[in-house]
């Protein structure tokens, strides 16, 4: 766990994640209708809403179940969640969390390609969000996050 800054600042470093994610391969959190860049809010209550990119509206991320008004498939709100715990908590996110190699039902890599991962994981490591962990090492060794990609178990 780690202490940097507070929460609204540390929403300033998620969103910055976030448009590195955005600007980079197949540019998740981007949509090229409105574009618009997808972003994290702090309530007054310090609970984090993503603003989603393609609908404009807010989703709260601490909803357990569907996220209504989402655009994003559970890979990527895995990743919110993962950004989410980082604003309130100051969790650090681990580095195979950041571009894993992973297909989509068609075989697609979802991150558009090694190119794009390297890219992507080489700008987001460098934010303070990201762990410095050496054991979370590159993400693009043809190793998907499964963890990360399965459905949510109902309580």
């Amino acid at each position: 766990m780690s202490s940097i800054s507070t929460p609204s600042n540390r929403v300033q470093h998620a969103n910055k994640l976030i448009r590195v994610i955005a600007s980079r391969g197949r540019r998740h959190f981007f949509c090229s209708t409105t574009g618009r860049v997808a972003q994290l809010e702090l309530d007054t209550r310090n609970r984090v809403w993503l603003v989603d990119e393609c609908t404009g509206q807010q989703v709260y991320t601490h909803a357990k179940g569907r996220w209504g008004g989402v655009t994003h498939g559970e890979l990527l709100r895995r990743l919110v969640e993962h950004m989410r715990n980082y604003v309130i908590r100051g969790t650090l996110i681990p580095r195979t969390i950041i571009a894993p190699v992973c297909r989509d039902e068609n075989g697609n890599d979802l991150w558009d390609g090694d190119e794009a991962c390297v890219l992507v994981q080489a700008a987001a490591f460098d934010l303070p969000i990201i762990a410095r962990d050496k054991d979370s090492g590159p993400c693009y060794e043809g190793v998907c996050l499964q963890e990360s990609l399965q459905p949510r178990r109902r309580r």
